[in-house]
């Protein structure tokens, strides 16, 4: 035998007892996991709807079966400015939009051409994933004004690997029978029937999956249009409720505003029998009982759509064999109010508009659980970023759903802001772990108060009876930004 192989069988032992020193000096755990080699990051999912209350959850089979029953759902989760751009900018960089600057759907005040110019893509959760390694996909509606059917825009947003954004269908179309999205810079004009535009990013969306290879962590937005007016649904779900009437609760058309602030006590109360007028109106505008019944089995028809949807990713993520090593994340923008306080949109004080569905599943995350803790969109920028391994800049104002998914005994914070800067609607809303409510109206110098234990419709305001010290508590967060507004949302 040669020095030559004698030297090499030594080295070969050596190596070999070193390895199997470490393994000795390694848990269990460790090893069970494949320590020994770098942990796989994980992917992320995340399927974000629009305008889509809460309540339309129990109706969504294939979201209650794979989501809710194998993941945890909070049930205290809401849109800090219950708007479509502004909870969109919020969810994108984790800020409270007293931070970020968007208030609006539209410009001057808010829209794409706001988020542009206020250099807000400069830093995004897509940027931050995309230098930490990840590839990244968007897939579906942008923000408010990202282009038009009659004006595309061919700008692809700064840290996204593969992009197709949504840019509308003709304004004078009701139905979605046609739309042009932005693919990769290039705009593409897709004929379809009504509703199509769900199916069309559920295809892509598949297609992302399956291109993607094992080992290479991926980060994917699919936004859908619905439950947003139009909705419009496919042939295989529309007309599925018909006959079913709207689950209402008390709050439905109520009865009596004098407990609420000047704006809204001019809401007018549904008759229960439509007018026979035959006037023109919005789409925008309920002017009876049976039109409010209709638009709900508009709406849950188009988010069955999305429910297929739901199903048909999670099946690629099964085949492609990412199911164990991917997070699931489904939530709205804002929620929506069904006339609910007699009010027909997102964008006011109360739960129905501020409220949305957050239901996680993925690695470590326990199956069927109920969360009660308050979250926000603020905080999902931050959660996507400690799963990938990214930094997460010193401005984000939210908080990492990291630890709350891993441990019920967490400590978290005790209260959470509201705000809206729109005309005579402006307001600011404290919500706290108690289940109270201030809301203060700076223009009129009105305030409202609702302790929910007792009143969980928001059908009785006492102002009067607000406890002390809520007014300052609210101040704190009007004011705070990055690491003060953890500060003063009561979290350790």
């Amino acid at each position: 035998m040669t020095g030559t192989s004698v030297g090499m069988r030594s080295t070969r032992v050596v190596a070999t007892c070193l390895l199997l020193l470490a393994c000795v000096c390694l848990s269990p755990t460790q090893l069970e996991s494949g320590s020994l080699q770098a942990q796989e990051r994980p992917n992320i999912l995340f399927i974000l709807t629009d305008d889509q209350d809460v309540g339309s959850v129990s109706e969504l089979p294939n979201v209650r079966s794979q989501l809710v029953e194998r993941g945890t759902t909070f049930d205290r989760a809401y849109a800090t400015t219950p708007l479509c751009c502004p909870s969109r900018t919020s969810i994108l960089r984790g800020q409270y939009a007293h931070n970020h600057k968007v208030w609006d759907n539209k410009a001057p005040d808010g829209g794409f051409e706001r988020f542009q110019r206020l250099d807000l893509e400069a830093s995004t959760v897509a940027r931050w994933l995309d230098e930490a390694g990840y590839h990244t996909g968007y897939i579906g509606k942008y923000l408010n004004e990202y282009g038009s059917y009659e004006e595309p825009t061919t700008h692809v947003p700064p840290g996204w690997d593969r992009w197709i954004g949504y840019e509308g269908g003709p304004q004078e179309q009701h139905a979605r029978e046609a739309f042009k999205v932005n693919d990769q810079g290039n705009v593409a004009r897709i004929d379809a029937v009504p509703g199509y535009d769900t199916d069309y990013f559920a295809r892509r969306a598949e297609a992302y999956v399956e291109n993607r290879k094992a080992g290479n962590p991926w980060f994917l937005v699919v936004a859908t249009n619905a439950a947003h007016t139009p909705a419009d649904a496919t042939a295989r779900n529309d007309d599925s409720y018909l006959g079913r009437q709207m689950p209402k609760t008390p709050a439905f058309n109520e009865a009596d505003l004098s407990d609420k602030a000047t704006i809204w006590r001019d809401n007018s109360k549904l008759p229960e029998k439509c007018p026979q007028d035959g006037a023109n109106r919005s789409d925008e505008k309920l002017r009876c009982v049976p039109e409010a019944n209709k638009l709900w089995r508009d709406r849950m028809e188009s988010l069955r759509d999305v429910d297929d949807m739901v199903g048909g990713l999670l099946a690629a993520l099964r085949e492609k064999g990412f199911a164990k090593n991917t997070y699931v994340v489904f939530a709205s923008d804002n929620g929506f109010a069904l006339y609910q306080n007699r009010i027909f949109s997102k964008g006011a004080p109360y739960e129905p508009s501020q409220r949305i569905p957050l239901i996680i599943k993925g690695p470590g995350v326990p199956d069927g659980r109920v969360d009660h803790r308050l979250v926000a969109n603020i905080d999902l920028a931050p959660t996507f970023a400690q799963w990938a391994g990214a930094r997460a800049p010193n401005f984000v104002d939210g908080r990492s759903l990291v630890p709350v998914l891993s441990n019920p005994e967490t400590p978290w914070r005790t209260r959470l802001l509201f705000e809206n800067r729109l005309g005579d609607h402006d307001f600011h809303v404290l919500r706290t772990e108690a289940d109270q409510v201030y809301i203060e109206y700076p223009l009129t110098g009105e305030t409202e108060y609702y302790d929910l234990t007792e009143d969980p419709y928001q059908l009785h305001g006492q102002a009067e009876r607000q406890p002390p010290g809520l007014n300052e508590q609210l101040r704190d967060l009007v004011r705070c930004a990055g690491a003060s507004c953890r500060v003063a949302d009561g979290g350790p």
